[in-house]
């Protein structure tokens, strides 16, 4: 844990206090799954090179000009505080949502990977009556590509995706509107954007170092 977390004084559900949770929050990427990256991150993976293309290829048909110009333009955008959805969305006239639907409808095969615990474990939870919601970060059009793989598609009983909020704290404060905070459970794998907002909103946390220690909610054991 880095030494900026450490100061965040959050108390983790304990796996015997599931019985009390109602609705379970899952984050999708760095938690239903990992990426090949190093220590299965984002960045360097078949997933980032992926996108990376398909946006280049988008310029290509966009602008109807040669790769290295594609790319350069392409470069240009990763300067903006928003990033690459933004910049080309306002060039062409286009919404945010036409982007992302054109640049991450890609294949899951071969890019998500260590998939089955957390499967396993949403599977359990409906057996056990919780309902669930996916919360991420990431566009609808990867989101439903990635549950379909997964066949998940009916395991949630609602989707949150990029296109539907700013920051996941407006969510969770949402969500700790909607039903009694104390009942509901974040999950997830990045303290500062699945953890400690839902914290700050009231709700119950259980923060995934390892796809492992997501057994311990079902009681199996972390290795």
């Amino acid at each position: 844990m880095k030494e900026d977390e450490k100061s965040i004084e959050i108390t983790m559900l304990r796996p015997e206090r599931l019985v009390d949770i109602d609705v379970v929050v899952w984050d999708m990427d760095g938690t239903l799954y990992s990426h090949d990256g190093v220590g299965g991150a984002f960045t360097g993976s078949s997933l980032e090179r992926a996108v990376t293309q398909s946006a280049i290829n988008f310029i290509m048909n966009r602008e109807n000009v040669e790769r290295a110009v594609a790319i350069a333009l392409y470069e240009q955008t990763l300067f903006d505080e928003v990033g690459t959805s933004r910049v080309l969305a306002n060039r062409y006239s286009i919404t945010r949502k036409e982007y992302f639907d054109a640049v991450w409808d890609l294949d899951p095969k071969g890019v998500v990977r260590d998939f089955e615990i957390p499967k396993k474990v949403v599977k359990e939870f409906l057996t056990r009556g919780k309902r669930q919601i996916l919360l991420t970060a990431a566009p609808e059009a990867w989101q439903k590509r990635v549950l379909a793989f997964l066949n998940l598609e009916e395991s949630f009983f609602r989707r949150y995706n990029a296109e539907m909020f700013g920051k996941k704290d407006e969510v969770f404060t949402e969500l700790a509107h909607e039903f009694n905070p104390k009942r509901v459970l974040s999950i997830g794998d990045q303290i500062h954007t699945d953890i400690a907002p839902a914290f700050t909103a009231g709700l119950s946390v259980f923060h995934v170092s390892t796809q492992h220690a997501l057994l311990t909610l079902i009681g199996g054991e972390a290795v």
